[in-house]
């Protein structure tokens, strides 16, 4: 993909109100780690003032209590929820910034502004899997401009000033946030259902009706179309005659990932708390070059990934991220500006991109209609912000130890490595995401994408276009289905226009109305890829939209 057809795209599917969760990162950087909001911090979350701590557990029991509170619940109805939450964050963080509160009241506080930010986050979740899904894996990389617009500001203003600019932030997330609910209240940048599918997409809650269900109304309004109409998730509960994704298995890797975003952000955390207010770097030239080198780098490493990457997903993005961590736990114990700037920097980059995908991720799951947004995001979130919680905490025990006893930062770098690979190899594959709504590779020939049956598959090609050829050889028996009369017609124009065996099985999807982020998931490839077979498939077929192409099946 050139320059200039990514700038397109970008410009082409962002809107400035979907980016509204970047101002609820960005809280978080100018509250924990910037002097913006407490002029005496020392270090990364560990504040002068102890409503840190409360803040930080606030947060955590608000993902994991909503989570199962709101696990079968429809988030569109109880929006007011999300007002309370953004009046709760801005409130206590205004009064935590502008007064010399009571230890008392400063608990209080960090307690309402961390319940406050979790709410947010978890309906920014699950307005994020009600919109198109490269709508979506655009805007949530891009809200991350929002956090380095921040980060160029906020670092240099302290006092009122200070505590009102990052009181603004959760009130200008709401603002957006309410601007995208109308939108997908009017029906736009909405997940669109191609013509006849019954998969009901706006059963985001957890509220899902059954693949065997899905099944008879396909059967019923498509006249034979039967598993096309279901998404990939549908299509794969089908084969294995199960009435519903496997709640254990998935279950199980939601747990999985959760484990080890748990150990990196404790690996981040510990990180965070054992570096001053400022590195050596920055106290020497006045600017904080490595938080803001690590998010640009680690921005751009998101956007590289979803583009090019066949698959969105944590355990992918970790066989690139992992040494970054290493490097970054093995450069804490020593001192000076290099190592300094090493651990920053690193850190940096892994704590953004990581941010970006495990978001990602979980909004996925949640549409695929495995768990509901507010248990997805709530579990996953939840262990996210456990592991920053228990890493600060450590990093600031063994940053304190260093004068009173043996142990020091270089057994706590060592301990945290240690952990985090056990937390690696733990990590769940592309594999393990059979069956529960996120296709993988192995899938392709036991499922059958084009949804008639297992059939062999052919010779270079899958065992859908296999299986669409031989339906056009076998044509005019006049025993053939409208389905495979249907594969017929798409094997003959994928002859008459010469398109190799993977071109053929887009087209079979095109042809019946699918999406690209559709075909992508089904045939797990990168985004990158799909446009190029689409782009390819035009120009052998000599049409110029999708229109014109379907006006070719008409006959």
């Amino acid at each position: 993909m050139a320059i200039s057809d990514f700038v397109s795209k970008v410009e082409g599917s962002v809107r400035p109100r979907h980016l509204g969760l970047g101002f609820v990162w960005a809280w978080i950087y100018c509250s924990f780690s910037t002097s913006a909001l407490f002029a005496g911090r020392a270090g990364s979350s560990i504040n002068a003032d102890s409503s840190w701590f409360a803040s930080a557990v606030a947060v955590v029991g608000c993902f994991f209590v909503f989570a199962l509170a709101w696990r079968r619940v429809d988030m569109s109805r109880i929006r007011p929820a999300a007002f309370v939450g953004a009046v709760l964050m801005a409130t206590g963080t205004f009064f935590l910034g502008a007064f010399d509160l009571p230890a008392w009241a400063g608990t209080l506080c960090g307690v309402a502004s961390g319940i406050g930010s979790g709410l947010l986050v978890l309906f920014w979740g699950d307005a994020y899997s009600r919109l198109e899904t490269e709508r979506v894996e655009i805007a949530v990389p891009a809200a991350s401009g929002v956090m380095l617009a921040c980060a160029f500001v906020f670092p240099y203003i302290q006092g009122l000033p200070g505590a009102c600019g990052v009181s603004s932030l959760p009130i200008l997330s709401m603002v957006c946030l309410y601007l995208t609910w109308n939108d997908i209240d009017a029906g736009r940048f909405v997940e669109r259902l191609a013509e006849g599918e019954t998969w009901r997409a706006g059963e985001r809650a957890g509220l899902r009706t059954s693949a065997a269900h899905t099944l008879d109304a396909s059967r019923k309004d498509t006249r034979g179309m039967r598993s096309l109409e279901m998404p990939p998730s549908a299509m794969r509960d089908r084969s294995n005659g199960s009435s519903q994704a496997p709640q254990g298995k998935a279950l199980a890797f939601l747990v999985r990932i959760s484990v080890v975003l748990f150990a990196a952000y404790m690996a981040i955390g510990v990180a965070s708390a054992t570096g001053g207010a400022t590195d050596a770097f920055q106290a020497a030239y006045g600017f904080d070059a490595a938080t803001m080198l690590g998010s640009v780098c680690g921005v751009c490493l998101a956007f590289w990934f979803i583009f090019f990457s066949p698959r969105v997903n944590v355990p992918a993005l970790l066989r690139w991220v992992a040494p970054l961590i290493i490097i970054g736990l093995a450069a804490i114990p020593f001192s000076g500006m290099a190592p300094e700037f090493v651990a920053s920097a690193t850190m940096s980059v892994a704590d953004t991109v990581l941010q970006i995908i495990a978001f990602l991720s979980l909004v996925n799951l949640a549409r695929a209609g495995v768990f509901s947004p507010a248990f997805a995001i709530g579990v996953g979130q939840g262990m996210i912000q456990l592991g920053v919680l228990v890493g600060n905490l450590a990093g600031k025990w063994s940053a304190l130890s260093i004068t009173s006893s043996g142990y020091g930062l270089w057994e706590t770098s060592l301990v945290v490595i240690c952990v985090f690979s056990i937390a690696m190899a733990l990590a769940p594959s592309d594999r393990n995401m059979g069956g529960i709504g996120l296709r993988y590779a192995g899938d392709l020939d036991d499922a059958d994408p084009m949804g008639a049956g297992e059939l062999p598959v052919s010779q270079g090609g899958s065992a859908a276009s296999g299986r669409a050829l031989r339906a056009f050889e076998a044509e005019g028996n006049g025993l053939l289905t409208q389905e495979e009369n249907f594969d017929g017609m798409v094997a003959r124009i994928a002859v008459e226009g010469g398109l190799s065996a993977r071109e053929t099985e887009v087209l079979g999807y095109l042809a019946r109305g699918r999406s690209q982020p559709y075909i992508r998931d089904a045939l797990v490839l990168s985004k990158n890829t799909v446009a190029s077979h689409v782009k390819h498939i035009y120009q052998k077929l000599n049409v110029h939209s999708r229109q014109e192409l379907l006006d070719l099946f008409a006959d």
